[in-house]
Order: structure tokens, then C-alpha cells, then sequence
């Protein structure tokens, strides 16, 4: 769902199991907030931290057919 959270995440080598831990969550539930684009306020702050990018950058947003902001590659 966030293209450049996983290029950043893949460029480093680290591993959903890794990311999960530390955002303090299980990997499934990482997973599943990272595919369903509903990472928490908590999550985002730790990842922006985590690899030195913006929430702009990280979490890229473009608006849809309908005017509203919509993850890139979200439906």
C-alpha cells in the first residue's frame, strides 16, 4: 500500500518481523496495518524516526477520482 515505506524497509534489509518489533506489535498485525493502510499515529512517528523520512515522503498521498487524499496505489 505505501510503496516507499517498503522500498525504504527492502533497502535496508530489514525484515517485517524486525519492523514489527520495533513498533511493538506482532508481524501479522504489522502486516496487516502496512496492507490495509491503517498504521497508527504511534507507528507512523516510529517509522519517520526510524528511517530519517518524511510522513510526505514515506506515506506519499495523491488525491483520488473523488478529491479525497488516497494512499498511493490505494483503491
Amino acid at each position: 500500500m505505501f510503496p516507499n515505506l517498503e522500498a525504504e524497509q527492502s533497502g535496508r534489509g530489514y525484515t517485517d518481523e524486525f519492523v514489527a518489533g520495533r513498533l511493538a506489535i506482532s508481524e501479522p498485525e504489522y502486516l496487516l496495518r502496512k496492507k490495509t493502510g491503517s498504521l497508527m499515529e504511534s507507528d507512523a512517528r516510529i517509522l519517520i524516526a526510524m528511517y530519517k523520512k518524511s510522513f510526505e515522503y514515506l506515506f506519499e498521498l495523491k488525491y483520488g477520482s473523488d478529491n479525497r487524499f488516497k494512499p498511493v496505489g490505494g483503491r
